[in-house]
């Protein structure tokens, strides 16, 4: 019989959590449960909320929202992301993790959250979309190529974009299990990190102005590594790649299109993807 227990954010509940992620996707060898104390625990803007599925005393489906600060629709509010979403291969196919993302959703809507967003595969959106009332947004763009990112320079609003304080961007960018490089740019701090790749690295955002000397305080000194070809995903229609050397990286060429889905809690209304900025810094792929 399948029962449902919320998460354990003690030692030993992260011990356990970790190794089902672990046998569930055996590619994630980096999801100890130091790493998961980073994740659910350490996060200045909360801790995280989540529901697991046991098989008597077995674990077999994990489900966890985290808690961010995100700019919609000209306020200021706060919203949970989707992430570590994992299902034993034995008990895949029964609807099981989706059974405890309608519970968990309902759960945050109750606590005042007011929106749910994720990054998700093409299988996985379309059971966010029928199970979770969530609407794709649009696949984000890839991007390959040289020298740095162009700046935003087109005119026009933004209805959606995750907010970062100090504090937040600090414990971002010190998971135990990776170290980013840095490079300055007129007075801003642009992060990269390894893509797995030989010869590509990931630009996952640039931090601008003020934010920048406390970006570098926290930074580990840059590494040896650096590549010349750069890897960018996201959205942001202000940017003007025309005159880059970045190119579109079609569809058929990635391992996984990955998809910005989003859901306001009350609300029949979804994100115009025009006018959504989100980068790499704001999902937890790297």
């Amino acid at each position: 019989m399948i029962t449902t227990r919320a998460i354990e954010l003690s030692p030993e509940g992260l011990r356990r959590s970790a190794a089902m992620l672990r046998a569930a996707m055996p590619r994630a060898a980096h999801m100890d449960d130091d790493f998961l104390a980073w994740q659910y625990v350490a996060n200045p803007v909360g801790p995280a909320l989540g529901l697991e599925a046991f098989d008597g005393d077995r674990l077999v489906s994990h489900c966890v929202v985290q808690p961010l600060i995100a700019r919609l629709r000209g306020r200021e509010v706060r919203g949970v992301m989707s992430l570590n979403a994992a299902t034993l291969p034995d008990y895949l196919g029964r609807g099981i993790y989706f059974g405890l993302a309608e519970e968990l959703y309902a759960t945050a809507r109750a606590s005042g959250y007011a929106f749910g967003v994720a990054v998700t595969n093409d299988k996985s959106t379309q059971g966010f979309v029928r199970r979770c009332g969530f609407s794709l947004v649009r696949p984000l763009e890839a991007r390959i190529g040289l020298g740095p990112i162009p700046r935003a320079r087109r005119e026009g609003g933004v209805d959606f974009e995750k907010l970062w304080s100090d504090k937040a961007l600090a414990w971002r960018l010190s998971p135990p299990h990776l170290r980013y490089r840095f490079e300055r740019r007129d007075g801003s701090v642009r992060v990269l990190a390894p893509s797995g790749r030989a010869g590509i690295e990931v630009v996952l955002g640039e931090v601008p102005g003020a934010n920048a000397p406390n970006v570098a305080a926290v930074a580990a000194p840059p590494r040896s590594w650096g590549s010349p070809l750069r890897l960018w995903l996201g959205l942001d229609q202000r940017i003007d790649w025309r005159r880059s050397l970045y190119r579109n990286l079609p569809l058929f060429a990635r391992p996984s299109p990955l998809n910005l889905i989003f859901t306001e809690f009350g609300a029949s209304t979804t994100l115009d993807p025009q006018r959504v900025r989100w980068s790499g810094l704001d999902f937890d792929d790297f």
